[in-house]
């Protein structure tokens, strides 16, 4: 079956929904999963189910990649990281590695294998999530070498009926997660929520941004959003190497202008800036500690960047959650980040 087709049987997604984005897909230049993760229209977890049952590999879930083990990153060459997209995230019951890989197979397997000497345990994950990571971890990906991306297949006439879901179609096997095979490290790890209609609302926003005129209405569609799920968000742009506030919603916010954090003082936006990746870690000191009373005295905040044009343009930081309904909320907020910086570089300033 094909990726679409798993999406399908297990209702990750509306058959109208696919339809009209395998239409758009081959003009993106994107995996499928990760366009449908990119305009949240699937959960993240969702899509990696169904890569795992495409390719018969563990999934790494989002509490698996967000809980990872840094200490494991330098097991494998940053150039051999870069070239085959592969990120090691933890230990495996059997003392190797766990490794989660952009496109996994046998021959990979083995030949990580020989270079650490150790046993491999490969993983799948998206492509969008997993490239931001280990272009975080080990820099730019070699984009001249590795596997090549499956071309996108124009699908320009094909209906949604084409696919096959006949009441004989064998349904998809058991989901398989990394847990079955790594370590845990991280025993407070949350269960993923269950899927609401948060997903079309914040669906609705991206294309609001996606059609805004200017860059202040991509930020105010951005900011919207933010305000009716997080007690309080807050957007700085980098400037003259500080993170200053541009807008924000909270009643502790005070003179938004007036913010402003040094791109190298320890807090959550800090690391999202250094790490261009979505940030939950919550360092200790008094600039962490005035960021967090700002958001709302927030105890669970997050920071997401925003790249335009290959470089952190801004970072988009929020407080706690305040709808019970907001499922993977580090989801939606990468959706936002990823959609006022593609704003950014498509609107001048």
């Amino acid at each position: 079956m094909r990726i679409g087709e798993i999406l399908l049987l297990r209702d990750a997604l509306d058959p109208w929904v696919l339809s009209h984005t395998l239409l758009e897909q081959p003009a993106s230049g994107m995996r499928l999963v990760s366009l449908l993760i990119h305009r949240a229209l699937i959960d993240s977890d969702d899509g990696t189910l169904a890569l795992s049952e495409l390719h018969d590999y563990p999934g790494a879930m989002q509490r698996h990649l967000e809980h990872r083990d840094p200490g494991v990153a330098d097991t494998i060459p940053a150039a051999v990281a870069r070239r085959w997209v592969v990120l090691p995230i933890g230990r495996s019951h059997r003392g190797g590695l766990v490794v989660v890989a952009r496109d996994p197979t046998p021959i990979l397997a083995a030949s990580l294998q020989h270079l650490t000497r150790l046993p491999i345990e490969l993983a799948i994950a998206p492509a969008i999530h997993l490239e931001k990571l280990v272009r975080a971890t080990y820099g730019e990906l070699d984009a001249a070498a590795g596997p090549p991306a499956p071309a996108p297949t124009p699908i320009p006439t094909r209906s949604i009926s084409d696919l096959r879901l006949d009441a004989d179609e064998p349904r998809h096997r058991r989901p398989r997660t990394v847990s079955r095979v790594m370590v845990d490290t991280s025993p407070g790890l949350t269960p993923q929520r269950p899927r609401t209609s948060i997903t079309r609302a914040l669906d609705g926003t991206l294309q609001q941004i996606e059609n805004a005129i200017n860059r202040a209405a991509a930020e105010q569609h951005a900011m919207t959003f933010a305000s009716r799920r997080w007690a309080a968000a807050l957007l700085l742009v980098v400037s003259d190497g500080e993170l200053r506030g541009r807008r924000g919603h909270g009643s502790n916010l005070g003179s938004i202008d007036a913010i402003r954090l040094a791109t190298d003082a320890p807090s959550i936006v800090q690391i999202a800036y250094t790490t261009r990746t979505v940030s939950t870690t919550v360092p200790p000191g008094g600039v962490q500690a005035q960021l967090s009373e700002l958001l709302g005295g927030a105890t669970q905040p997050a920071a997401a960047p925003v790249l335009a044009g290959g470089q952190v343009v801004a970072v988009l930081a929020v407080g706690d959650p305040v709808s019970a309904e907001l499922t993977n909320p580090l989801a939606r907020l990468a959706a936002l980040a990823d959609a006022v910086g593609a704003a950014y570089e498509r609107l001048p300033r």
